[in-house]
């Protein structure tokens, strides 16, 4: 049976057909499993069926403790999210995701408040703020450039 596709995204009847393939061919056969679809690349089957439809994925709202597991199992193995997803029992990707969205959210563009008890020049306080904020986290890929940037931004500021 084939099936023809007019978008990217995947129906119910796709979906059907990718669990009844990797019932009939198996997980590692992704070409077979793809050969049902006329428009689905093998490695599109196998993200479909990794990340959606494996029967041993956590579908449900990250809890507390998933939260902190994540959080500490993410400083010792951070760039490994493949690995990271079958310890949590999700995928990778939505594991990414996640973390990114845990440890970014903290950071905000500008603080009003920390803006409102500026005094004296307020692109010098704006520096301070900026330079702190990255400063204090540190799971930022490239807080090491954003920090020289920034000071010497700063610098260049206060010595005008």
């Amino acid at each position: 049976m084939r099936l023809e596709r007019e978008d990217n995204n995947w129906k119910c009847n796709e979906d059907e057909i990718l669990k009844m393939g990797v019932m009939k061919y198996g997980l590692n056969k992704w070409n077979k499993v793809c050969s049902l679809f006329i428009n689905r690349t093998p490695l599109e089957c196998k993200e479909r069926w990794n990340n959606y439809l494996h029967p041993e994925i956590n579908k449900e709202d990250w809890t507390q403790e998933e939260i902190t597991r994540l959080l500490n199992i993410a400083e010792d193995l951070k760039p490994q999210w493949k690995l990271i997803g079958s310890v949590l029992g999700r995928p990778d990707q939505e594991c990414y995701e996640k973390y990114n969205s845990l440890v970014y959210k903290t950071i905000k563009v500008s603080k009003h408040a920390e803006l409102e008890e500026a005094e004296g020049n307020l692109e010098e306080e704006i520096y301070k703020s900026a330079v702190k904020r990255i400063s204090t986290n540190k799971s930022r890929k490239n807080s090491k450039k954003l920090r020289k940037k920034c000071i010497n931004k700063m610098c260049i500021k206060v010595h005008k």
